[in-house]
């Protein structure tokens, strides 16, 4: 008998890799800004036509949250939605840092379930399914089963932090006793050093991140063997009327969470 959520993870998979196939072929051209300010390409389209019309053709009844398309909040009534993120980093990837990411994650009833999270410039595809363990695959290489860290000695921890813009409240979240080390990377890149082991914690201490940027990583973190919370300490759900997460983004290995959470909370707009 097949493991539950096998046909989506492989129809996941497959997908990520053709979205990150266009993405590597389209480039980053034709730039423009959004109403928030944030830049869009023509790679983040064409890598969400390619994603959203796969999902509407093989899970017709599934509901759909895409950064990239309109919200009609329909999705509401279904209690499977798909989370995606065409092409998260789109700074970096305009700026051709190499850290930037596709993400495909399916929320069950609010809860990350399946995820899938692929780095394209690093020809590297992470995934997980919740109960099932997280794994990698990079290039053409065997699959391995990613574990965070078990670091406990918080004065040695590497804190994955925005490349782009490290707020003046992340400043002083590093810069408390004792002092962490800063890693600046793109986009969930950090958050996939994380359950690599490389990094120890990452922190967004704003309201900026939305769904969309953590439903493929939150189950990965989780299966893992880390935490991803918000500064509150509640762990996310999906498919709300409000996407954003009003109250931050920890991601740990786990055993100094609640000192963590504790150092964000005074430093936490």
């Amino acid at each position: 008998m097949a493991a539950p959520f096998a046909e989506e993870l492989a129809f996941a998979r497959t997908v990520a890799a053709e979205a990150s196939a266009i993405i590597l072929t389209t480039g980053p051209a034709a730039v423009l800004t959004k109403t928030d300010g944030s830049p869009v390409t023509s790679a983040d389209m064409a890598a969400n036509e390619i994603i959203e019309s796969a999902i509407r053709a093989r899970f017709p009844q599934d509901g759909v949250l895409s950064e990239e398309s309109l919200d009609n909040l329909k999705r509401l009534k279904n209690d499977r939605v798909w989370i995606i993120d065409p092409l998260d980093g789109t700074r970096d990837f305009v700026q051709k840092t190499a850290q930037y990411a596709v993400h495909i994650g399916l929320a069950v009833r609010g809860r990350a379930t399946l995820g899938v999270v692929a780095e394209p410039a690093a020809n590297r595809m992470s995934w997980a399914v919740l109960g099932q363990g997280a794994f990698v695959e990079e290039g053409r290489g065997p699959a391995r089963r990613l574990a965070v860290s078990d670091e406990k000695n918080l004065a040695a921890f590497r804190i994955g932090v925005s490349r782009l813009a490290l707020s003046p409240n992340v400043q002083k979240f590093l810069c408390a006793e004792p002092p962490l080390q800063a890693v600046a990377m793109g986009a969930s890149t950090k958050l996939m050093a994380l359950v690599r082991g490389e990094l120890h914690a990452c922190v967004w201490l704003g309201a900026a991140e939305k769904e969309w940027d953590t439903c493929a990583p939150d189950v990965i973190v989780h299966e893992a063997g880390g935490r991803i919370t918000d500064v509150l300490g509640h762990p996310f759900v999906y498919n709300k009327t409000n996407v954003a997460h009003s109250h931050g983004i920890v991601a740990s290995n786990g055993p100094m969470h609640a000192a963590l959470l504790k150092r964000a909370g005074h430093f936490f707009p």
